[in-house]
């Protein structure tokens, strides 16, 4: 009964500091008991999925001297099995946890499990060194009567990782690869999907690059990471695709001083044709000239197809990356569109003149993003097509690739430090990466 418990969980150290503390309590939960003083019933763990609830809920697991895990038997009674739990839980050795995994889904309009849950949660007095833990996605789906103080004390967001978090994460699972401290760090700032993601390319990053990767190798294949079980082999729809990654690198490359590094490349075989990475600046990122910045860059794809090849790439993700990012510039009141909708905190309805402002602030930010993309784009037509020449022949470009393009030192394709292109006949997304990469870091 020692911090050593969650000694396997990597980062989240406020989370650990606080369940530190709240298991201390039932260490010694008698003398809590003697002074009248009732422990916390409960703790929920929510955020999205991927991020270690579960992980973290068995690490607790071991910190107590007994402990039960809720699972449904075949066809049962449910509201039986909860209040059995809760018996064997009393007449266990204490301290005791019991585990609720996906508790959501388990409550989810079912009233009858809400008040056997409540009821055993409440007023028994046998209860005393018992602590339960659940976790569920989020919040929404389960009775606000069961998350009240006294039931469920604790709400605590397991959601992504901070960049710090990352970079303690990328050192654990990458310790064999000996990055250096900086590429640690361009690679934290770069990751936004979940633990789990991150601990499945440790995984495909040995199966695939060995025990020496190189930072370009792992950035490319971060990238490919969801994107499978699609091929391409129309090369000129390669070219299309890179006309428009090239545009997102221009206007990326007119706003370099908000960025770290860049890379470009296109997906022979994936759900999106080609993946621009960007990895900002952490101490200006949230600038609202940088903001601006990134919304300009998500529109100029489409804007470098429309001027600088056929019009036929209109990437809807891009417009909702801009719009989501307008849409944080602006009141949040604004956030869900021109109708009425339900302030959860204070429990009123918001104007729906004030959501219209809104609304037409954001039309009106992104519509000066346009014409600033638009400007951009072809003011720097020989680079784009540049870029794109190059790109649909290599299929990669890393940050000094873009540089030297940019400020004219790439000719040719053979100027290149990416050598190795992924071949358009690439049978699966398995075979993309037996192909040799020599590109230096």
């Amino acid at each position: 009964m020692t911090k050593a418990f969650l000694a396997d969980v990597i980062g989240y150290d406020n989370i650990k500091e606080e369940l530190y503390k709240i298991t201390s309590w039932y260490k010694d939960y008698q003398k809590y008991e003697s002074m009248n003083l009732k422990l916390p019933q409960g703790i929920l763990f929510y955020g999205a999925p991927g991020n270690g609830k579960s992980f973290i809920s068995n690490q607790l697991r071991q910190y107590f001297a007994s402990s039960f895990y809720f699972e449904i038997k075949g066809i049962s009674d449910i509201s039986k099995d909860i209040s059995d739990l809760f018996k064997k839980a009393r007449e266990s050795v204490k301290p005791c946890l019991i585990v609720f995994e996906e508790i959501d889904l388990l409550m989810c309009n079912n009233l009858p499990l809400e008040r056997t849950l409540q009821d055993e949660m409440d007023g028994h007095e046998s209860n005393s060194g018992i602590l339960v833990i659940a976790t569920c996605n989020n919040t929404f789906g389960l009775p606000e009567p069961l998350l009240r103080d006294g039931r469920f004390n604790y709400m605590i967001n397991i959601n992504s990782p901070s960049v710090k978090d990352y970079e303690k994460l990328f050192s654990y699972f990458f310790a064999y690869a000996n990055f250096s401290k900086e590429e640690i760090q361009i690679l934290a700032n770069s990751y936004n999907k979940s633990v789990a993601s991150l601990k499945a390319l440790k995984t495909e990053a040995k199966l695939r690059l060995g025990m020496h990767p190189t930072i370009d190798e792992l950035e490319r294949l971060i990238a490919l990471q969801d994107q499978k079980n699609f091929v391409s082999e129309n090369k000129q729809f390669n070219y299309q695709t890179a006309i428009h990654e090239a545009g997102h690198i221009v206007a990326a490359w007119n706003y370099k001083q908000y960025f770290l590094s860049m890379s470009v490349h296109i997906c022979t075989n994936s759900f999106a044709d080609g993946i621009t990475s960007l990895v900002p600046n952490n101490e200006v990122k949230n600038n609202l000239d940088c903001k601006l910045a990134q919304i300009t860059i998500s529109l100029a794809g489409n804007m470098a197809s429309k001027y600088c090849g056929q019009n036929i790439l209109g990437n809807s993700s891009d417009m909702k990356n801009a719009y989501q990012i307008a849409e944080s510039l602006v009141d949040d009141e604004g956030k869900s569109g021109a109708v009425y909708i339900l302030d959860r905190y204070t429990h009123t309805w918001l104007s729906d003149l004030r959501i219209k402002r809104s609304d037409k602030m954001i039309a009106k930010i992104i519509k000066q993003a346009e014409k600033q993309a638009k400007k951009i784009i072809k003011n720097n037509k020989s680079y784009i097509y540049k870029i794109a020449e190059i790109l649909s022949d290599k299929s990669y470009l890393n940050y000094d690739d873009i540089k030297r393009i940019m400020s004219g030192h790439i000719i040719n394709n053979s100027d290149c430090n990416s050598q190795i292109a992924y071949q358009p006949s690439t049978a699966s997304y398995a075979q993309a990466f037996l192909i040799k990469n020599k590109s230096s870091r």
